[in-house]
């Protein structure tokens, strides 16, 4: 189960999350993560929006009642987008893909009718002026690495 929930707080009370045992990650400061001998629980928080998830029904649906008793909360349901990715449960698992967002890109920098290449370089230097070649344009060039 993994659910998208919002909330106007920037910050999801960190009394809740160590009164129920989740633990920070070392690499992500917006991530906790609970997990026992049978079970695993995560926590992911971003500005306004939490994703919870895990295969401990009972403790989820406990910290949803908890989250509700102390801020105000809305459920938006089943994920399916989060950050750009787009998620698909599976009886086994997960798919996660930004195949959207990569198309969106690829859109922007008008790239979309370019063919994978064995040689990601060119071989000989283009021929023409400065303003032919791709990204010429240094602030374009930069929004679009940007959002790489």
């Amino acid at each position: 189960m993994a659910l998208l929930l919002a909330t106007k707080l920037d910050l999801l009370p960190r009394a809740i999350i160590n009164k129920k045992g989740f633990l920070l990650s070392h690499s992500d400061s917006s991530l906790f993560v609970k997990t026992t001998s049978t079970s695993i629980t995560i926590i992911l928080v971003y500005v306004d929006d939490i994703l919870l998830t895990g295969n401990d029904s009972i403790l989820i649906n406990a910290l949803l009642i908890q989250m509700h008793k102390v801020f105000s909360i809305k459920e938006l349901g089943l994920i399916s987008h989060f950050l750009g990715i787009s998620v698909q449960s599976h009886s086994h698992g997960f798919f996660l893909s930004h195949q959207k967002y990569a198309g969106e890109l690829l859109l922007k920098a008008s790239i979309v009718d370019y063919q994978p290449s064995s040689t990601p370089m060119a071989l000989k230097p283009p021929s023409g002026t400065a303003d032919d070649l791709p990204f010429s344009q240094l602030s374009f060039y930069r929004s679009v690495v940007g959002g790489l």
